[in-house]
């Protein structure tokens, strides 16, 4: 059985050096720059592939994803995702309720329940306001 993912993706020029599959945000000029904290709240998604300032980066804007994470995320536990430093997937830990951005939601399978820093996991890309 096949299945598709149904992703979205736009094209943005990058503002900054990218690194595939982390999250990026908008900056003034409506290019792209890799998150940098949970309040980011101009986020487009996930940057498909790396690139240089200047360079066209392909995003997946909702779908399926696969993303860098920043630190541990448990099925169950933490199954909401923020950004964080250097574009990484953080568990969504509600401290800054109202003020913090989710990314998306940790999607665990059989071989994967749990990721750990710098492990490549998969998300669905839903981009929203924490509460």
């Amino acid at each position: 059985m096949s299945l598709n993912n149904h992703a979205i993706y736009k094209t943005f020029i990058a503002s900054a050096p990218i690194t595939a599959l982390t999250l990026v945000k908008l900056d003034s000029d409506a290019k792209v720059t890799p998150c940098t904290a949970s309040t980011d709240n101009t986020i487009v998604g996930v940057a498909q592939i790396g690139g240089a300032s200047g360079d066209a980066i392909n995003v997946c804007i909702s779908g399926v994803s696969r993303v860098i994470a920043g630190g541990t995320i448990t099925s169950g536990t933490n199954s909401l995702v923020m950004p964080g430093t250097g574009g990484k997937a953080y568990a969504y830990d509600g401290s800054g309720a109202g003020t913090q951005i989710i990314a998306g939601r940790f999607l665990p399978n059989v071989a994967n329940t749990a990721a750990s820093a710098n492990e490549e996991v998969e998300i669905f890309v839903s981009i929203s306001l924490g509460v």
